[in-house]
């Protein structure tokens, strides 16, 4: 992926465009579960003194029990050949009897 730190070196950050934001018109901003989009959407809410409130409705993918975990714990799971070959077939988070019925 690169180095992500010139990007944040360069980029201002959301706190200091606060005038470029929109008046404030509600209680709470809505985010992802993802890491990125918390970290993201904190320092704006911040400055317009909002809480970052996480809406599990605005997740991309739902990885179950693999969110989170190492590569290296990952490929101890049965499904990891799976995934590594085949990532459109893999089913994350669905129980086995509903990926046989599927």
């Amino acid at each position: 992926m690169g180095d992500r730190s010139a990007a944040r070196t360069c980029a201002p950050h959301p706190a200091e465009r606060r005038r470029d934001l929109p008046a404030r018109s509600g209680t709470a901003v809505l985010t992802s579960p993802l890491e990125r989009c918390r970290r993201t959407v904190a320092p704006p809410a911040a400055a317009l003194g909002l809480e970052a409130v996480v809406d599990e409705r605005f997740g991309e993918c739902d990885y179950g029990a693999w969110t989170g975990r190492s590569l290296e714990e990952l490929r101890e799971e049965p499904e990891w050949p799976v995934v590594r070959q085949h990532p459109s077939a893999a089913r994350f988070g669905v129980p086995a009897a509903a990926r046989i019925a599927a």
